[in-house]
């Protein structure tokens, strides 16, 4: 009978490492012969310490992998140099395969050279390592089918891999662009801005920011981008700065045109709302013109009655040449109004604006026996805004209350118009004394095509409220306590 050494001493000589880590089987074999196994090899072979030493080596070896392992098993006894450290399969009792690390080296055995093999279960690190390689493979096709461009980034901005996908929306080829600088084809006026954004992100790990700005295409172009970064530079699975980006033209584009669009809609409802006030208006530039005819006529009297002097004709003059200004001013501030021209921010007093749009109402306000309040708060810093988009504002303000107050007018009807300066931003009221509106209409008064007026567009408080936005405002309206609306619009105090 075969001796069991499964306990024997062994004294190691030349082995790779003497101790045999938890959860790993130490095997000894001479020649093909198992000699010696620990009783850890039971559970990871599923044979009995004693059949293990019945058989040889080879055989719980992997068919595959035993020609590798028999090769350099007896390579190592003969005294060949080999190496000591190499991943197999070994095959189990239930014909399962396990996958091993196997570390070999030579020792001294019952007084011949013997080789002492150390197999460590690698199984759970190699199925982690098949789920970092899936997980790979599939970021990898995501990246390579995304719709979106997606680059990593070194700390210092240099572009280590970009996605096929910029070769769809920018035309140039990705190993165009590996080893550039990520800014160089950004746009000269949006590459501070950009640069700010990725120093600020790479200051902080985890950290994730956008920006906006326009990349030069490979045909000559401009083309409006959006770009998502963060910081994965302490994610040993990127180790840089991975950032997401979609083409925005169309969609600039897009807005672009709408705005265009809306420009020109308010253009036409700035000229229909002087149409429904030409009488107003009429009687406005009448009264300078009559005043300079009688003024002439005066003048002209007196020459021929031999009664002037020079002082007469010259105060006479004097008051012709303020009434002509007076005319020439009303005429200007209609000419303005209704001009097509480019949206144009300039710093002004908001309160001059105002007090300039209710000279086109107040007349007709007060021939209507409605009484107007004006509340301009005091030292309101100026504001960089666009005069003829606000004027437009306020002044469809003040026609839907005074239409308001004409269809209610009530036993005191009245108009008031106040601005204040708070939170760092300007307000504005107009509030009217009329019948307020229906609870239906005013949840959708602002929506396009909503009014609460017999035969309006509905577009007036909705173009409104799309200029104070653009301007970073808001516009809504609330009920009086008493009766009538108070319509308010914001405007900031610095540009945003």
């Amino acid at each position: 009978m075969q001796p069991d050494h499964s306990t024997k001493r062994i004294p190691v000589i030349h082995a790779p490492d003497s101790r045999v880590p938890f959860g790993s089987a130490a095997f000894i074999f001479q020649g093909s012969a198992i000699r010696y196994v620990s009783p850890a090899a039971e559970p990871m072979t599923g044979y009995t310490v004693r059949e293990l030493l019945a058989m040889e080596f080879w055989e719980i070896i992997h068919p595959d992998d035993r020609p590798l392992v028999r090769q350099r098993g007896s390579a190592r006894q003969r005294g060949e140099a080999v190496p000591n450290r190499y991943e197999i399969r070994l095959l189990r009792k239930t014909g399962e395969t396990l996958p091993i690390e196997f570390s070999a080296g030579m020792i001294e055995f019952d007084g011949r050279a013997a080789v002492l093999g150390i197999a460590a279960d690698i199984s759970e690190r190699m199925a982690v390592a098949e789920q970092l390689r899936d997980s790979d493979r599939r970021v990898r096709a995501l990246i390579e089918n995304s719709s979106d461009i997606v680059l990593i980034a070194e700390a210092n901005a240099r572009i280590r891999y970009v996605g096929p996908s910029i070769e769809r929306i920018l035309g140039w080829r990705p190993e165009q662009l590996v080893g550039r600088d990520c800014f160089e084809g950004i746009h000269p006026e949006d590459r501070r801005r950009a640069r700010t954004v990725f120093s600020d992100i790479i200051a902080e790990a985890g950290a994730r920011s956008s920006v906006t700005y326009r990349y030069h295409h490979s045909d000559g172009s401009w083309r409006w981008l959006e770009s998502i970064a963060s910081n994965l530079l302490n994610d040993p699975s990127i180790a840089g700065i991975i950032i997401n980006t979609r083409d925005l033209t169309e969609r600039k584009r897009a807005e672009e045109e709408a705005l265009l669009r809306q420009q020109e809609l308010a253009r036409v409802l700035r000229r229909r709302t002087m149409g429904e006030m030409a009488a107003v208006l009429a009687h406005e530039v009448n009264q300078p013109l009559t005043a300079i005819m009688n003024y002439a006529q005066g003048c002209a009297e007196r020459v021929r009655a031999g009664a002037s002097t020079p002082p007469l004709l010259l105060s006479a003059l004097d008051e012709i040449a303020a009434q002509a200004l007076r005319a020439a001013e009303i005429i200007r501030r209609l000419r303005r109004f209704i001009s097509k021209g480019a949206p144009q921010r300039q710093r002004l007093s908001l309160n001059e604006l105002v007090e300039g749009v209710l000279k086109f109402v107040v007349d007709e306000a007060r021939s209507h026996g409605v009484s107007v309040r004006v509340d301009l708060g005091p030292e309101l810093p100026d504001l960089e805004v666009d005069a003829v988009q606000i004027e437009q504002v306020v002044l469809n303000l003040l026609r839907n209350a005074l239409e308001a107050i004409y269809e209610s007018p009530g036993d005191a009807p009245v108009l008031a118009v106040s601005t204040r300066n708070g939170n760092g931003e300007v307000e504005v009221t107009v509030r009217d004394s009329g019948a307020g509106l229906r609870p239906e209409v005013a949840a959708e008064i602002f929506e396009p095509f909503v009014s609460s007026k017999p035969g309006g567009l509905g577009m007036g408080l909705s173009i409104c409220r799309s200029i104070v936005t653009a301007h970073g405002g808001r516009l809504w309206g609330t009920p009086n306590g008493d009766r009538g609306m108070a319509f308010q619009f914001t405007l900031p105090l610095r540009r945003r």
